[in-house]
């Protein structure tokens, strides 16, 4: 069995507590796609101190068990499927991840893929939420050379007036889509 390290490839921490604390103290509905064992997100909810639910969305169920064994937490929800029809109400998410997402999306299920997440990230958001996408290039994956956040911000713009921020932090790029 693999061991896989707690924090799985969470680069820049301080960006997603920098996010999570702009939504203040009120109960936070976070959807985590292509999420892996990583438990950096539910630990920084937790560490906020305040209500939230934690959904977990990965095609792996070993990555999803390894991920909930970590956390042991009934705020913590998995669905093991894809990112591109989820079983989630419309306007029931605050905030919507994809941390290190789009590569894998699109390694496994394509550009059609990549453009039904967005749109059912889009579908699942509240006014005032956020979608939070991460991505770095990784010599040793070529998918991650496939796709940019350029491809993935003119996806979101195509499909609704959102309010964009860009971040460039050490070992990534971040784009920050408000509702």
């Amino acid at each position: 069995m693999a061991h896989y390290n707690n924090h799985y490839c969470w680069g820049d921490p301080d960006i997603l507590r920098q996010i999570v604390s702009a939504f203040g103290d009120g109960h936070l509905c976070v959807v985590d796609v292509a999420c892996g064992p990583n438990v950096t997100v539910p630990r920084t909810l937790f560490k906020r101190g305040a209500p939230f639910t934690y959904v977990a969305v990965d095609i792996d169920a070993h990555h999803l068990h390894v991920q909930r064994r970590a956390i042991r937490d009934a705020h913590v929800h998995t669905i093991c499927g894809s990112s591109s029809a989820l079983p989630l109400k419309a306007s029931s998410v605050n905030l919507f991840i994809f941390h290190h997402a789009i590569d894998d999306i699109l390694e496994t299920e394509g550009m059609a893929g990549i453009e039904s997440s967005i749109k059912e990230s889009l579908r699942v958001t509240t006014v005032s939420g956020a979608i939070v996408l991460s991505h770095c290039v990784f010599d040793a994956d070529e998918f991650t050379k496939k796709i940019s956040l350029r491809d993935i911000e003119r996806l979101l713009l195509d499909n609704g007036p959102l309010k964009i921020e860009k971040r460039r932090a050490k070992q990534q790029e971040w784009l920050i889509a408000r509702v």
